[in-house]
């Protein structure tokens, strides 16, 4: 019989760890043991309401217990015991002193009561007010999946003090959402204040939702005084991101249990809330996916998509369009345009709140809202160290985004700078890769930094660089056969034209072959100068556009803007492979025809010597251009009749290397 029992009492226990598929979040102020209330009486009423309402965690503020007691009538634990009595099973507890109140009376607490196991705990020491307060923490084992649960008591007397103690509470959450991953991060508590104050909007126009507003966006909520509610302070807050969606919420607690008689001056506030499998509402990933075939050869078009810009990105919106960010530093302006043609041309937006800085990349989360993550400057930064960190902004629409609180990311000692684009791609669920530029001082690569929560916290992942020296500016896309591919700029501080430029590397997201990248747009190309940026997308019409930003460099005067490189069959810039190209190669020169100066670019396969010459219609030659010997790689020779004084004609350019020869035409007009 005893053995019978056994298996009974574990079958019951079980029950609600496996078959639950939603969780009742509950946040109730107790009122303690304050002196004239009948405190035993409101307790007992407080646990039979309890059991009808059968809330899955609860956050419980002002919980006392006497000073002679030993702990055995503190009350979260008889709310504990009590229902694990009624249920079944046991119910874990949770809590932590912080001062005595009620005249010295009594000791008070703040806790948690779980029905689910509590796999770690803690709480943190915030700044005092008119009594301490705390935050406490539960790793809360939910059959929905782990989440971290937080509780808190502000202070009632001064709002600055109520500032401090969110802040604080925000790096806490930090620390422990860095450490213990989870499917959802949700904050309860008696704030003290009402919904439009300042420390409660830290919350809500950062990471948290308010879960009674989400859902009740024009119902008051009020929860005190019980006996005539003018007044919402207390709050269950759920995480942006969050695998968990909001189904219901409603104020509970509400009714007097003889005559005026309340369970506490508080009301509290029950949230439903569902694990949602949805990928959110914005189809993004189609605009980043190419087959492994394309994307490799390109036509650029010269013409200013943005004129006085540099530094594209690319984001989708939530009514499905195609935004395209532009920024830099300086002169250079910043904004965003949006695109009615499948990218030939874009509209600069006005009245929108886009980001300040466009360095950076899109998370799209469950709930349809994006996230993006960028780079600003460290105000502690030295010359060589720490010059900036990660942060991020939040949409709900894709065009307007406010700035959430608190760091992303900052580089470790190993690295010296998170110096250029960092971009994101989504490797399952909430976990995401994020490339960056690192240890800008000593050499100047890529890098990658690893979050599970969507952004919000990232880890180093990458022990040094993840493509070669000075190759910069990463951006991500998938690959039809599962990899990944990184457009990017290559060489970008030893830029030699024809040997740097815009570049591209296929691997499987951590690991690329260094030596078997292709240089695909090569600097000079076109007449076009430094080239940075390659924000790269495929249209619905199947067409691919890789947008750039060209900055002055080699001598070129040239007014900073964004271009585009069309992914069609190419007549003018075709992709190679830079490493082990198996011939010689001679580009059109541009522009042609020219006046005064045109660009002329050519690659060699293997180090030998190498012959450029000029030769009239005549088959005279009027000028060498090189004559020596050039290591593997492209080069870029600008041809001015500034110093080859010629007259207007056709004229013959050739380079020999080896026993090979190519020959191409271009024409000179005054």
């Amino acid at each position: 019989m005893t053995i019978k029992l056994l298996i009974l009492f574990l079958l019951f226990s079980i029950q609600p760890l496996t078959g639950q598929n939603s969780l009742k979040v509950m946040t109730y102020n107790l009122m303690g043991m304050k002196p004239g209330t009948n405190p035993q009486t409101r307790l007992f009423q407080i646990i039979q309401n309890l059991k009808q309402l059968n809330p899955d965690i609860i956050g419980l503020q002002e919980i006392n217990e006497s000073l002679s007691g030993s702990g055995l009538d503190n009350q979260a634990k008889i709310i504990a015991d009590s229902l694990s009595a009624h249920f079944g099973f046991i119910y874990h507890y949770f809590y932590s002193y912080t001062h005595l109140s009620w005249s010295n009376q009594f000791r008070e607490f703040v806790g948690i009561v779980s029905k689910f196991p509590v796999e770690q705990s803690g709480f943190l020491q915030l700044v005092p007010g008119a009594f301490p307060r705390k935050v406490v923490w539960n790793y809360i084992n939910t059959p929905l999946g782990k989440i971290n649960f937080f509780n808190t008591h502000l202070d009632y007397q001064t709002q600055s003090v109520r500032i401090q103690q969110v802040q604080q509470i925000l790096q806490f959450i930090t620390s422990k959402d860095t450490t213990f991953p989870s499917i959802a991060t949700i904050l309860t508590g008696d704030f003290n204040d009402t919904p439009n104050t300042p420390p409660v909007t830290l919350l809500t126009s950062g990471n948290y939702f308010d879960s009674f507003y989400k859902v009740n966006p024009s119902a008051a909520g009020y929860t005190v005084p019980s006996n005539a509610p003018a007044s919402r302070i207390d709050y269950i807050f759920s995480n942006i991101g969050s695998l968990l969606k909001i189904d219901s919420s409603k104020v509970v607690m509400n009714a007097p249990y003889s005559g005026y008689s309340f369970c506490s001056d508080h009301l509290g506030v029950m949230s439903y809330f569902t694990k949602t499998e949805s990928i959110g509402t914005i189809d993004w990933k189609k605009y980043f996916t190419l087959n492994s075939d394309e994307g490799i050869e390109f036509n650029l078009d010269t013409t200013a998509i943005i004129s006085n810009a540099g530094v594209p990105g690319l984001n989708i919106t939530n009514d499905n369009k195609v935004v395209l960010g532009f920024g830099g530093t300086g002169l250079i302006r910043r904004g965003a345009a949006i695109s009615t043609d499948t990218g030939k041309t874009f509209s600069v937006l006005s009245g929108i709140n886009s980001p300040q800085q466009v360095d950076g990349g899109f998370i799209y989360l469950l709930d349809g809202r994006t996230r993006f993550v960028t780079e600003e400057p460290a105000p502690d930064k030295t010359p060589t160290r720490h010059k900036s960190r990660i942060v991020s902004y939040i949409s709900s629409d894709g065009y307007n985004f406010v700035k959430e609180f608190g760091i992303r990311y900052q580089p470790g000692l190993a690295d010296d700078s998170i110096s250029s684009v960092p971009s994101v791609i989504q490797i399952q669920d909430s976990i995401w890769r994020m490339y960056y530029v690192g240890d800008f001082y000593r050499t100047n690569g890529t890098r990658t930094a690893i979050t599970t929560d969507w952004g919000l916290n990232w880890r180093a992942e990458s022990i040094g660089n993840i493509l070669g020296v000075d190759d910069v500016d990463p951006h991500p896309v998938y690959l039809t056969n599962g990899n990944i591919r990184l457009y990017y700029r290559t060489k970008m501080r030893g830029g030699v034209p024809g040997q740097s430029g815009i570049a591209c590397n296929d691997g499987d997201g951590r690991f690329f072959d260094t030596t078997k990248y292709r240089l695909l747009i090569p600097d000079g190309t076109k007449g076009l100068a430094l080239l940075l940026d390659p924000a790269v997308i495929k249209y619905s019409n199947g067409k691919v556009a890789c947008y750039i930003g060209e900055f002055a460099a080699f001598g070129n005067p040239t007014i900073p803007k964004i271009v585009a490189a069309w992914g069609e069959n190419s007549t003018n810039v075709k992709a190679e492979n830079f490493i082990h190209p198996q011939q010689i190669r001679l580009f059109q020169n541009y522009p042609n025809p020219f006046n005064p100066v045109t660009s002329i670019v050519y690659l060699v396969p293997r180090k030998e010597h190498v012959l450029l010459k000029v030769y009239d219609v005549l088959g005279r030659e009027v000028a060498t251009l090189v004559d020596e010997i050039k290591d593997a790689g492209f080069y870029h020779f600008p041809f001015s009749i500034l110093h080859y004084p010629l007259r207007s004609s056709v004229y013959f350019y050739q380079l020999k290397a080896g026993n090979r020869v190519e020959t191409k035409k271009m024409v000179y007009l005054k």
